[in-house]
């Protein structure tokens, strides 16, 4: 589940992913569902909401998508070898761990894979980054939490 403030042109104020692949978005201030999107064959176990209106999920299956709200339809795909386990976006990259250990490392604009690192001993549980000390921090079931600097390619 991921919680989020007002948007721009949607009224979300929480995206959650089901264990049948769904992705469901939900107003808090009526209660109400406001839509259910069906995208993956199996359970949903990343979600982010992104810039222009967009979340990108992952699930069980090796699956990323990215999916347009505004018109609740799937705009990117991919097939990865290992599901990942979560996921952060950046305004330039997405983050994605593992079952595997991997980090992997996605450019948003290019939407070409930059780097993959094996960093942890099992799953990659969760990912944060701070943007302003370009700090990435990753949480694995191999009970380590690790940071990482972030260094910006000139």
């Amino acid at each position: 589940m991921y919680f989020h403030r007002k948007r721009k042109f949607l009224d979300i104020d929480v995206i959650s992913g089901t264990s049948d692949g769904e992705i469901s978005i939900w107003n808090l201030s009526n209660g109400c569902l406001m839509n259910k999107i069906p995208l993956h064959t199996e359970a949903v176990s990343a979600l982010r909401l992104v810039p222009g209106e967009r979340a990108v999920s992952a699930a069980r299956d090796g699956d990323v998508c990215i999916t347009d709200l505004t018109v609740s339809h799937e705009v990117y795909r991919k097939h990865l070898a290992e599901p990942v386990s979560c996921l952060w976006w950046d305004s330039s990259t997405l983050w994605l761990g593992d079952a595997g250990g991997s980090l992997l490392q996605w450019g948003v604009l290019t939407v070409t894979q930059k780097d993959r690192r094996i960093i942890h001993d099992g799953a990659i549980n969760c990912i944060y980054l701070d943007e302003r000390s370009r700090v990435l921090v990753t949480g694995g079931t191999d009970r380590d939490v690790k940071e990482w600097r972030i260094l910006d390619s000139s």
